[in-house]
């Protein structure tokens, strides 16, 4: 054995455990900021220094993040599960908040009116519950706000918003929703929020014509899947402000590009299919 080679690995590591967690920050604020880290780089800190390593898997790391908790939510990401009723459960008001800061679940501050197929969307880091159906009719024109810094809601109301909403999105700060379509004119009822004024008003109409199906905002460019005539793959040209047009996609290189969105040719479902549709937000 060579003592002399184990007795340097021993030297070095305690020099290490003498040396700061980040030069030129006494411990306890260096100990502040690497615990705003969220929880998915916390494998990537233990790479970092054998003292790093230590610290991540250390009872005074789990106890610092715990006790901090309050203050560090608002740098975690936080999944919110809100509304929504059942077969045979009226709409529901509750909040579920997931905290990645303490791998759990806990109840959030409910929702100022039970409210079930409403739109969900995140801007300004604030999530926005809009129109649905609930318990009380008074309350169907209404839209709420949520903080999670401060997990609280805020309701609003509005005329223009109404209960029936079958799509919605975010894009250049404002959120779009998608009310049906009427059955005189065949126009879709669609409005935009502008958070400056706080008001709903009705969003262009050359937009709101190619707003015929599930859409989705990517780099700011709107995509809308068209199923009004089997199914085509639209993007919306704000610059040109003339509707939506198809999305050609070049199969043959498709395969060598990133970031392509593809779409098959099928007939439109009928009306006695049941479509699921799921919606993910992140802050």
């Amino acid at each position: 054995m060579d003592l002399s080679k184990s007795g340097s690995e021993g030297i070095s590591q305690i020099e290490e455990t003498q040396l700061p967690l980040i030069c030129g920050l006494p411990d306890d604020i260096a100990l502040f900021c690497l615990a705003r880290v969220p929880r998915k780089y916390h494998t990537i800190l233990k790479c970092v220094s054998r003292r790093w390593r230590d610290l991540v898997c250390s009872e005074e790391w789990r106890a610092y993040r715990e006790e901090k908790a309050s203050v560090l939510r608002c740098w975690e990401i936080i999944f919110i599960y809100l509304g929504g009723c059942g077969w045979s459960e009226d709409a529901t008001k509750e909040v579920y908040c997931y905290d990645s800061s303490r791998n759990s679940w806990t109840d959030a501050a409910s929702l100022s009116t039970a409210r079930c197929y409403f739109a969900c969307e995140v801007l300004d880091e604030k999530i926005y519950s809009i129109g649905g159906l609930g318990s009380k009719s008074s309350d169907t024109h209404s839209w709420e706000v949520y903080d999670p810094c401060t997990d609280n809601w805020k309701l609003h109301t509005s005329p223009n918003v109404v209960p029936e909403i079958e799509d919605s999105f975010v894009m250049d700060g404002k959120i779009y929703i998608r009310c049906g379509t009427s059955v005189v004119t065949s126009e879709v009822y669609a409005l935009v929020y502008e958070p400056s004024s706080c008001t709903w008003k009705h969003a262009d109409a050359d937009m709101a014509l190619g707003w015929q199906g599930p859409a989705v905002v990517v780099d700011e460019t709107l995509y809308v899947l068209d199923q009004s005539s089997g199914t085509r793959l639209m993007t919306w040209h704000k610059e040109i402000g003339k509707g939506c047009s198809t999305v050609v996609i070049d199969v043959g290189n498709a395969g060598n590009v990133g970031g392509v969105m593809v779409s098959t040719s099928m007939p439109k479902v009928n009306d006695t299919d049941d479509v699921i549709r799921l919606k993910c937000l992140a802050i």
